[in-house]
């Protein structure tokens, strides 16, 4: 997908969450509004397998393809190719292509330079099984005093 980039955004606060709560962490990258810009594919088997995965996705944003589908012409969703493999994806479906692609710029753009936190709380959207593949993400988090820096590279 050509040309992804939007103008002014506002990506020096965003930052990856690793949620460690349960025995299959999973990482989303927030940006400085706490706005959710995308999230892993699938469930890590470890913390330092999520760990790796956020560092592959701060170097795919740059590197990788996105790749836009939906069904039937709604609810789009963006992946993130990189190497042949799914490396990101989109938080929530978008009721239109334009806000989907968006969406993706704004991934692109934040996740280079995101730091990474560690979380201990999981919201339970993102625990739910019924719902990890499109579902929302929850809004207050509790901190953990873990891992809060930037990603090495």
């Amino acid at each position: 997908m050509p040309d992804l980039q939007v103008p002014g955004a506002r990506t020096s606060r965003a930052r990856f969450q690793l949620y460690v709560a349960t025995d299959v962490p999973l990482w989303r990258l927030l940006g400085g509004n706490n706005r959710a810009y995308g999230r892993s594919v699938r469930p890590m088997l470890s913390v330092t397998e999520a760990q790796r995965s956020c560092l592959l996705a701060a170097t795919a944003a740059v590197r990788g393809t996105f790749e836009l589908s939906s069904a039937s012409g709604r609810a789009w969703t963006w992946v993130l190719i990189f190497e042949g493999e799914p490396v990101a994806r989109s938080d929530s479906p978008y009721g239109r292509r334009i806000e989907c692609r968006a969406s993706a710029a704004r991934f692109k753009a934040a996740a280079p330079a995101a730091m990474l936190t560690i979380v201990r709380y999981v919201p339970r959207e993102l625990a739910s099984t019924s719902r990890v593949s499109l579902g929302n993400v929850g809004r207050s988090p509790l901190w953990d005093n873990g891992v809060h820096g930037p990603l090495g590279r």
